[in-house]
């Protein structure tokens, strides 16, 4: 949560609640350093001689790190440390300000602590604090959006606090020094500002739409006899739209080895035109292009298929499941892509319909005369794919709806070699969408958008026309399709 939220006010009137109105309880009031921790037994003490005199308890003990109630509840004000509270039981433990703890005293901490806590049925253990680098606190956040522990997280964006608008955000960038500064003190980021790839508002507006995406049962799959389970899709997107001849989707595809290690990825896009307000939102349409965008309908994404078994299952979704004609395929040219391409052509000698065409080519190097199958990413283009892929997401033309991907996103940031990777995890998902932003300045996507814009209904492509001729653009379409 951002500062000044009153995050810690509002536990502390829980935490005196919970010993008026529960007997014998012990609760510990626990921060990074012992001044705070005794500061936040102060509000609750100021809180307690506000309260009505037949809501008080009798007093046994009352000082800056120790209250004892006559009901028997104690309450108790300590550094976040082992030594601190070894040896006690609580049925509440409030840990303020846990991300600025140490590594290793937060480590030991549990190591003591915890086990007295999960012995109670009714214990918690209640944890706040503002972003402070890639540490525990952020492993035990992510954790729980992933529901991967028992915490349940509750996030405040700035905004939603009275009082807050841009104004005032402009002024506390001017009194912070930076919005880097900014981000992290009111942002809640984890990383700063200046090195994610996408910033906190173009995130949050992902995170508004993430879905955990769902597997579904495919027969030309089935009959490889493979386990497919780690291909999964969007739950809002219905599957039976691959029949229809006017529909039209792009894989980008990542290669790994397979052995346990980096993943193997195919992304699933769909091809669609852009939303009225979308649209409404562009600011000058270079071209027709610009109207449409790709969403993201599935995942493939497996660190356990070896490339013969990958191949097969690429191979029978390109062929038997969609229809090649609607289909391009981005795959990353490497030690792995290229030989990917050599399967998907001779896998199955005497009955191959695998069409090549359907793979997107492109130059292998700078100066070359023609275009080879597949895309090469080295160190140069991988920023400008990145942030190409930044605009695209930020003009509602790349839309991303995985809960895995949107997760990538929110650690891809700017690296010590000047390009971008995961600052933690994995990055396999988000790679496959910098390659797929190379897809908007093919020839392939022109010729797709040529055919997909004749299936539109009248009045839209009326809409559009009239935005790129108001525009000054109204060449725009012809000079896209030649």
């Amino acid at each position: 949560m951002p500062r000044q939220t009153g995050k810690s006010t509002t536990v502390v009137s829980y935490l005196l609640h919970y010993a008026l109105f529960n007997d014998s309880v012990n609760i510990g009031i626990l921060a990074n350093k012992a001044s705070t921790a005794r500061e936040l037994l102060g509000r609750l003490s100021t809180a307690y001689e506000n309260l009505p005199k037949w809501m008080q308890q009798g007093i046994l003990v009352w000082n800056k790190g120790n209250i004892e109630l006559e009901n028997g509840s104690k309450i108790l004000a300590a550094s976040t440390s082992a030594s601190a509270v070894r040896g006690m039981s609580f049925n509440i433990l409030f840990l303020d300000e846990f991300a600025f703890v140490p590594n290793h005293v937060a480590e030991q901490f549990f190591a003591s602590v915890y086990p007295t806590i999960t012995s109670g049925k009714s214990t918690k253990v209640i944890i706040i604090s503002t972003p402070n680098g890639m540490n525990h606190f952020y492993k035990m956040w992510e954790d729980a959006r992933r529901g991967k522990n028992d915490y349940t997280t509750n996030e405040v964006h700035w905004s939603q606090v009275p009082g807050r608008d841009e104004e005032w955000k402009k002024r506390e960038i001017a009194n912070l020094g930076s919005e880097e500064a900014f981000n992290q003190q009111y942002g809640c980021q984890f990383l700063s500002a200046s090195s994610l790839l996408l910033s906190s508002e173009e995130l949050t507006r992902l995170e508004k739409d993430e879905k955990e995406f769902i597997f579904h049962e495919i027969d030309p799959l089935d009959d490889l006899c493979l386990d497919y389970s780690a291909l999964t899709w969007d739950p809002e997107f219905d599957i039976e739209e691959i029949e229809n001849p006017d529909t039209f989707f792009t894989f980008a595809i990542d290669l790994a080895e397979g052995v346990g290690r980096d993943h193997t990825v195919i992304n699933m896009f769909k091809v669609e035109a852009m939303d009225d307000k979308d649209i409404d939102r562009l600011n000058s349409p270079g071209s027709l292009i610009d109207l449409f965008r790709l969403t993201q309908v599935g995942v493939f994404r497996s660190n356990l298929h070896n490339l013969e078994d990958f191949s097969k299952i690429l191979y029978t979704l390109c062929v038997k499941f969609f229809d090649q004609e609607n289909l391009r395929l981005i795959i990353e040219y490497n030690t792995y892509g290229s030989e990917l391409i050599k399967n998907l052509v001779t896998l199955y000698p005497n009955s191959n319909d695998f069409d090549e065409e359907t793979i997107v080519r492109y130059h292998h190097r700078v100066g070359a005369r023609t275009k080879s199958p597949g895309i090469r990413i080295n160190k140069d283009n991988k920023v400008l794919y990145c942030e190409k892929l930044k605009n695209l997401i930020s003009n509602g033309q790349l839309i991303l709806k995985d809960k895995r991907t949107i997760s990538e996103a929110r650690m891809f940031s700017r690296n010590s070699n000047g390009t971008y990777s995961a600052q933690s995890g994995n990055d396999d998902i988000m790679m496959t969408c910098v390659t797929t932003s190379s897809f908007f300045d093919t020839l392939d996507f022109s010729e797709i958008i040529e055919e997909y814009f004749d299936t539109l209904e009248t009045t839209k492509q009326k809409r559009m026309d009239g935005l790129l001729d108001s525009d000054g653009n109204s060449d725009s379409l012809y000079d896209m399709f030649g």
